[in-house]
């Protein structure tokens, strides 16, 4: 019985990873939004039933810090285990990840090569994303361990440090490198769906939705202590995101921006119904029912979203790939009666216009720096113009002076010889 609850409850918490990491296009907006439903339903356990809250908190969050019974059946042992050691547990799933997803994502790979004759796996994007999809969970459990740190053994204690060390700080430093790291654009090539969404200032986006799964985190592991104060501190800062969201517009895709729109004002509106949920549990069952209902219209809308990211990125995609060959190379094998028949791959078009961007931001600074330093210089040069024109003047007037000097010289000299011949 024992094997059994390890297995199946395994397996509940695997569903997640297939569906972010190999069936949907991963989507930071989407993931976002279900791993805060299937939080907010496990704090609050909806309709009183441990089974239910357990299978919906598992397949799309994980294990929660606060629960009390992690498994479906009576079995002591199995609830002594995992109460005391879930943070292990979990690290057994995701280990578990690691090998399960990218082995059928291999499998897929293989069977969209048997009918489209097109191969393509990357086995280091599948772990990448297994690490975000995970984030969240894993750093929920090692805040509450470092939380009761003085009362875990020193096993579990190094565990909690190492885990710390290694993930939670090193995942968010390791994307920070990939995106703007000295290897930049190789990195950027291999994991491009870390900047896909993002318009072109905005590329650190996914570093932040990382570091803001750690304040997350820390409010879970409060919500059963101080409900309203961080139920309060989460619609706060919720609120703070949508205004930020719509004034600076950090996606570039227009049905990323209303996904945004409705995926926040969802969690908005299901953050305002918590507090009839926290004040009036007797009385909340219609609360409960409307927060389910907007839940699944978000989630029918997500869907739809996705559908549609999914069709204009497909209208990018071209026949024919290339990889890992230098254009210079083509260019050089190739004589003037020739051309050139290759596909450009989404990431580097996307690339290149960006660089495009930025450079003709670049450009035109120094543009404006050059006119200003010819402005600078012209008005020098008028100056100059001017003191050169006074100076000949200045000259021309010395010159008319003497002038006139030497023929009122000359016309005395005159009539001083006029009157010596009169005389």
């Amino acid at each position: 019985m024992f094997n059994l609850d390890i297995i199946y409850i395994t397996l509940i918490n695997l569903v997640k990873y297939l569906i972010f990491g190999l069936i949907l296009p991963f989507n930071f907006m989407f993931y976002q939004t279900v791993e805060f439903f299937a939080f907010n339903f496990g704090l609050f356990n909806y309709f009183e039933s441990d089974k239910l809250s357990n299978i919906v908190t598992w397949s799309l969050y994980g294990i929660l810090p606060s629960d009390t019974n992690l498994t479906l059946t009576n079995n002591t042992t199995v609830i002594n285990w995992l109460n005391n050691s879930d943070m292990t547990f979990y690290l057994i799933i995701f280990a578990s990840s690691l090998i399960i997803i990218p082995t059928l994502g291999l499998i897929k790979s293989l069977i969209l090569y048997f009918y489209k004759k097109k191969f393509e796996y990357n086995f280091k994007k599948i772990i990448i994303k297994l690490f975000f999809i995970s984030y969240l969970p894993i750093t929920t459990l090692v805040v509450k361990n470092l939380i009761l740190l003085q009362t875990n053994s020193f096993e579990l204690s190094m565990i909690t440090i190492t885990i710390l060390s290694l993930i939670v700080i090193g995942f968010p430093a390791l994307i920070y490198y990939f995106i703007f790291g000295k290897k930049k654009r190789y990195w950027r090539r291999k994991f491009y769906f870390l900047i896909e969404p993002f318009a072109v200032y905005y590329k650190y986006l996914s570093v932040l939705f990382i570091l803001r799964k750690i304040s997350i985190s820390v409010l879970i592991n409060l919500f059963k202590t101080y409900p309203l104060i961080i139920n309060s501190i989460y619609l706060t800062f919720n609120f703070i995101s949508t205004i930020l969201y719509i004034k600076y517009k950090p996606f570039d895709n227009i049905y990323i921006r209303n996904q945004v729109i409705i995926n926040m004002g969802v969690e908005i509106l299901t953050l305002l119904l918590n507090y009839i949920l926290i004040l009036y549990r007797d009385r909340s069952r219609q609360c409960v029912y409307i927060i389910i209902g907007l839940q699944i219209i978000c989630l029918i809308l997500n869907i739809f979203f996705l559908y549609k990211i999914r069709l204009n990125n497909s209208n990018h995609e071209t026949l024919e790939y290339v990889e890992n060959i230098q254009m210079s190379q083509i260019i050089s094998e190739t004589t003037e009666n020739e051309v050139v028949k290759c596909s450009i791959p989404f990431w580097a078009e996307q690339e290149f216009f960006s660089s495009i961007d930025e450079a003709d931001d670049i450009n035109a600074n120094n543009n404006i720096n050059a006119n200003n330093n010819i402005n600078a210089n012209n008005n020098i040069n008028a100056n100059n113009n001017i003191n050169a024109n006074n100076n000949i003047n200045a000259i021309n007037n010395i010159n008319a002076h003497n002038y006139i000097n030497v023929s009122s010289n000359s016309i005395n000299i005159g009539n001083n010889y006029e009157d010596d011949i009169v005389i």
